[in-house]
């Protein structure tokens, strides 16, 4: 039962880094929204883990400084002057998102979005800013999500 409550908590965890990155940048669920394309209750379903983000919502909201890192990682970014860290981070963000959703309509599989979220998410921690994606990977883990 220990591994129930602890998918439970990872399900809920991308949302509630969403609320506290948007608190910490002082928008509304609303101006959130707004910034990032979509309603204020798409957002409030977005934060209670309810639905799942698309891949241009969140390159909006990272023109406005939300950490993409902290919220599919649970980890800070380090920014460093003269690096483009956070811009490699960003890109790598959106490699994994762009190959999961061309895997996922090739194999034509269906992932409940609280399931994609941590599809993106492990994928991106197992990944390497440096070196390409591997989509091997990729396919092993959406094989592992799917059943």
């Amino acid at each position: 039962m220990q591994t129930s409550n602890n998918i439970k908590d990872l399900i809920g965890t991308f949302g509630a880094r969403l609320r506290e990155e948007r608190k910490r940048l002082g928008y509304t669920q609303e101006d959130f929204g707004q910034c990032g394309g979509v309603t204020r209750l798409t957002q409030s379903k977005y934060e209670a883990s309810e639905s799942a983000p698309d891949m241009l919502y969140l390159m909006n909201i990272e023109t406005i400084g939300v950490d993409l890192t902290y919220l599919f990682s649970g980890e800070k970014s380090i920014y460093t002057n003269g690096d483009d860290l956070h811009g490699k981070q960003a890109n790598l963000v959106f490699e994994v998102v762009e190959e999961v959703e061309k895997i996922i309509k090739l194999q034509g599989t269906i992932l409940s979005p609280e399931k994609k979220a941590r599809l993106i998410s492990t994928i991106y921690r197992n990944s390497n800013l440096y070196a390409p994606i591997n989509k091997k990977l990729i396919f092993d883990f959406l094989n592992l999500a799917a059943e």
